[in-house]
């Protein structure tokens, strides 16, 4: 993409599982696109506080049980491919 012209920034799952790093590719994608950061320390808290949530959350469904390995779709895909109308 780059020989293309574009810009190219490289974000890692070591990058999106950091907020700091997160908001240091954010700030550079700001400031290359020419906008002002007019977020507060407040507005700064809240997205590390929802950051740390959402993390949290991916870390949660990471460690759940396969959804294939579910009772209910071990119920439902047999019957989602079957050829037999019910």
């Amino acid at each position: 993409m780059q020989h293309m012209g574009k810009t190219v920034i490289p974000v890692s799952t070591r990058i999106l599982n950091d907020y700091e790093a997160f908001s240091a590719v954010a700030r550079d994608v700001r400031n290359k696109l020419g906008i002002r950061n007019r977020s507060t320390e407040a507005m700064e808290q809240r997205r590390k506080e929802t950051h740390e949530e959402l993390m949290e959350l991916e870390r949660k469904h990471r460690d759940a049980a396969n959804l294939i390995d579910t009772a209910r779709w071990k119920f439902l895909i047999p019957r989602l491919f079957s050829d037999e109308e019910a």
